[in-house]
């Protein structure tokens, strides 16, 4: 009779375990039924428990799901850091030469007749408008660094990979009005904090896509613009605890939607001295992200001022620049409902290197840091500019 007695409750309780992962595992596509809104991420509890759990069992308790903050919070967050970086050196016009039969703008510099009818501007900023033809600009880069901080028993969550790369053309339709297209391909590795008895887990955001932007451009101010579109795809982890259960149950779960990108910039360029110019400018910047009709906006200024020093090397030209800004972001709409918020206000420092070669091939290096509050990122990277 003992020995019955143990196998049945042995038998009760492997039902009763059973039930559990079930009913964890039904609501693992039902996210919209957990409570508190799945946007935040938070630890919650389906609404709809199926099965009840066997009254032999006291230990028993209602199976707790984890909507990683992964697919919540840090995504948007992410992919619109990704976009403010790429929109930057998408807007960002190279040094050039211009027209050599461009008047008042160029000095007369170590040329010769078989040389291409192209000289460097004198006036610092001219470089910029007086141009025709069309470019061709490849780059890519990397970034890393803190999402969210540490905060409410949640643990910090990392950018621990990401990279963006990026093919445009355009088009002098004036000397001072271009146009073009552009595509991109990017890619976040994200390691979302864990919270309580979960551990942290890696979400994966991928986007392709392009769009088209225009930039007019003078020796004294100068206003660009892009509009994009990304097709997304995604994993997401799903964390499932329950006393029953022997420890936590992970799941990933895949993603997919688009991605509205928009960018606008505008500014001023004083000049210095013949070698030295300051550009106090504005960018604005925004990303509406939908992963399987979850919708979450953010949007985000660069206010700053940038220092430039185009210098002749024989019959090229050597510029650095560095650019220091007021940084700010924030959600625009279907605000997470979550214990933890990124930082909305930081400081952004960053520093370029351009090199252009006498027939307007022009290469740069860059890299820089976006230092939010206790959630600093940083970036790196560079490209190459032809033109024919």
């Amino acid at each position: 009779m003992g020995q019955n007695k143990f196998f049945s409750q042995l038998l009760s309780g492997g039902f009763t375990a059973i039930s559990f992962a079930l009913t964890g595992f039904a609501a693992l596509p039902s996210w919209a039924a957990c409570t508190p809104d799945p946007f935040g991420g938070e630890v919650c509890t389906p609404d709809k428990i199926l099965l009840v759990p066997s009254s032999n069992s006291p230990a028993a308790a209602t199976p707790l799901v984890e909507i990683s903050r992964g697919f919540a919070n840090l995504a948007p967050i992410a992919a619109y850091s990704n976009w403010q970086i790429f929109s930057q050196q998408l807007l960002e016009p190279l040094p050039q030469k211009i027209p050599a039969a461009t008047p008042n703008l160029v000095s007369p510099g170590p040329e010769i007749n078989t040389d291409p009818a192209y000289r460097f501007a004198n006036n610092p900023g001219a470089y910029y408008s007086e141009r025709d033809g069309w470019r061709l600009r490849a780059w890519g880069g990397s970034s890393g660094g803190t999402l969210l901080p540490e905060s409410n028993g949640y643990g910090s969550s990392k950018l621990t990979g990401a990279y963006s790369a990026g093919l445009k053309l355009d088009y002098a339709i004036t000397s001072r009005f271009k146009a073009g297209i552009f595509g991109r391909i990017a890619e976040q590795t994200i390691q979302g904090g864990g919270s309580r008895w979960f551990s942290s887990s890696s979400a994966n955001l991928k986007e392709s896509g392009g769009g088209i932007f225009a930039q007019y451009q003078t020796p004294y101010w100068f206003l660009d613009g892009a509009l994009g579109i990304d097709a997304v795809n995604g994993t997401t982890p799903i964390q499932i605890f329950n006393s029953n259960l022997f420890g936590i149950r992970s799941y990933h779960t895949n993603n997919s939607g688009s991605a509205f990108n928009a960018a606008l910039q505008g500014g001023l360029r004083w000049k210095l001295s013949e070698s030295q110019l300051l550009e106090p400018s504005l960018l604005l910047s925004s990303t509406s992200l939908n992963l399987d009709g979850l919708n979450n906006s953010i949007g985000g200024l660069d206010l700053g001022i940038t220092w430039k020093a185009p210098m002749r090397d024989g019959k090229n030209l050597f510029t650095p620049a560095l650019r220091l800004a007021w940084l700010q972001r924030g959600f625009l709409g279907n605000v997470p409902n979550s214990p933890v918020s990124m930082a909305s206000s930081g400081l952004g420092l960053q520093g370029q290197l351009n090199y252009s070669f006498a027939n307007n091939t022009v290469i740069y290096a860059r890299g820089g840091a976006e230092l939010y509050s206790s959630s600093p990122l940083w970036n790196l990277g560079g490209g190459l500019q032809l033109r024919f």
